[in-house]
């Protein structure tokens, strides 16, 4: 560019009068004057001209603070429609769309996508203004790729030239994208995802715009917590559903034999060796009962934390002895073979011993419930290094192994229609679970699949003593 001077002595300009446009001690531009004619400096119009710059300087900056603020109140209008998706009940996949729909137009993106974080990776779960079936197919491991840096290192990032970024994110480079802005999308320190818009320009984000959409990513992840605890809420509403439904089940049909054995003894004369039978069977059907009022009530004091355990030296085969006893003629009943193998040493645990017989009583009878007559049920206890190990392993239904993690959850019930038919409410296994674990021990399930039957082990440790003996002998 040639120098001004030079210009206007060219264009036969032979006096030059300029005052700044300021705003405060801040100049904001110039405005010059030039004249073919020599003129004297004139004090008053200088004054004038100073005093005119500065209310240009303040008209422009008003008019700047005005769109400043139109914009401000634009960016909040929908910031709070995002809140506002974010507190609606919809479902996962709709709210997340609707999310970044509305993220766009905050920041004037042409593109937008909310990424999850699982097991040290990232992957799309919803996009806009790109092709959403093959976003979905991407994953990238914590520290690659634009998202992966932003996940890994749980900070904004921004990218105003993605050309000459050194950057290993081929697929956003092919779809045309020159700059990107990225922020964490953090829930009480915990990692949920990242949240990351584009545009086809270059652009260079402002710390405004970042800040802007860590206030949306706030959001965002407010709108996943929700919607997971709906989801929760919802399941757990279907269970308690199915468990009312079952509970009627389980006490009609006691109280239905109770009912027909009293009147068969008010109203008909039978034989005393019938009427022993009746009351058998009411005796039966009350103490069944009985059990099922007793779990329902440990679940409600565990819950509240009101159970006391009545700790003591415990031999584990004496109590599974115990356990396999009671339940035998349930499994004789049904036509099944119940097995045991117990080791013979004498494995000590600190334990209730009343709750430690109902942990593998409940086990027992999960497998009598759950296998078919002609089935074979086994109970083994053995010592595996410094635990008691208790293992209950039958022919029944199974488990598939997709719903393993979550049998031992309140209410939970196998979906299974040949498991579901025997009756169980989902509290045995989730009592078994809470019992021992206030004994500091560990349950777990194992099963091949439907049909291939399923084995519980529960794992105790021994006393301190009982486990130094064994490390002494071994050493």
């Amino acid at each position: 560019m040639r120098p001004r001077a030079v210009t206007a002595t060219e264009a036969g300009f032979h006096a030059a009068l300029a005052f700044p446009i300021s705003s405060g001690s801040t100049v904001v531009g110039v405005m010059e004057f030039f004249s073919r004619h020599l003129r004297d400096p004139d004090t008053e119009l200088l004054q004038m001209l100073a005093a005119l710059g500065h209310q240009i300087g303040l008209f422009i900056q008003r008019k700047e603070a005005e769109a400043e603020l139109r914009e401000r109140e634009e960016r909040l209008r929908h910031l709070q429609s995002v809140t506002d998706v974010a507190l609606a009940h919809l479902s996962s996949e709709d709210l997340l769309q609707e999310l970044l729909q509305r993220i766009s137009p905050i920041l004037r993106a042409d593109t937008a996508s909310l990424l999850l974080a699982q097991e040290g990776e990232v992957f799309v779960c919803a996009s806009y203004g790109l092709e959403a079936e093959a976003e979905q197919d991407v994953r990238m491991p914590l520290g690659r790729g634009f998202a992966g840096r932003i996940a890994a290192t749980c900070q904004p990032l921004v990218l105003d030239d993605l050309a000459q970024a050194e950057l290993d994110s081929p697929l956003l480079r092919e779809r045309g994208l020159q700059s990107l802005l990225g922020v964490p999308l953090l829930l009480e320190g915990r990692l949920l995802g990242v949240l990351h818009v584009g545009t086809f320009q270059r652009r260079r984000f402002t710390e405004a715009d970042t800040l802007l959409l860590e206030l949306v990513a706030d959001r965002a992840a407010l709108a996943i917590e929700h919607a997971r605890v709906l989801g929760e809420l919802h399941e757990a509403n279907i269970r308690k559903t199915d468990f009312l439904s079952m509970l009627a089940h389980e006490v009609r049909t006691p109280l239905s034999a109770i009912s027909n054995a009293l009147y068969i003894l008010e109203h008909m004369e039978i034989p005393d060796d019938r009427a022993g039978r009746q009351l058998m069977t009411m005796h039966r059907q009350t103490r069944q009962l009985g059990r099922l009022i007793e779990d329902l009530m440990d679940i409600s004091r565990i819950s509240k934390g009101k159970i006391d355990l009545r700790l003591e030296r415990v031999a584990v085969c004496r109590v599974a002895h115990e356990a396999a006893e009671a339940i035998g003629p349930l499994a004789d009943a049904r036509g099944q073979e119940l097995e045991c193998d117990l080791t013979p040493e004498t494995l000590l645990v600190s334990a209730d011993a009343a709750r430690l017989e109902q942990i593998i009583t409940n086990l027992l009878g999960n497998a009598v419930k759950y296998t078919q007559p002609g089935g074979r049920i086994r109970l083994s206890v053995q010592r595996e290094g410094a635990e008691a190990v208790v293992r209950v392993r039958d022919t029944g239904v199974g488990i598939d192994p997709p719903q393993l993690p979550q049998i031992f959850d309140l209410f939970h019930q196998v979906e299974q229609e040949e498991a579901r038919a025997t009756g169980g409410m989902g509290i045995g296994l989730a009592l078994v679970k809470r019992l021992v674990e206030l004994h500091e021990g560990t349950v777990t399930a194992q099963s091949a699949g439907r049909g291939q039957g399923t084995e519980f082990t529960v794992r105790l440790p021994l006393l301190a003593t009982d486990a130094a003996r064994d490390a002494g002998s071994a050493a």
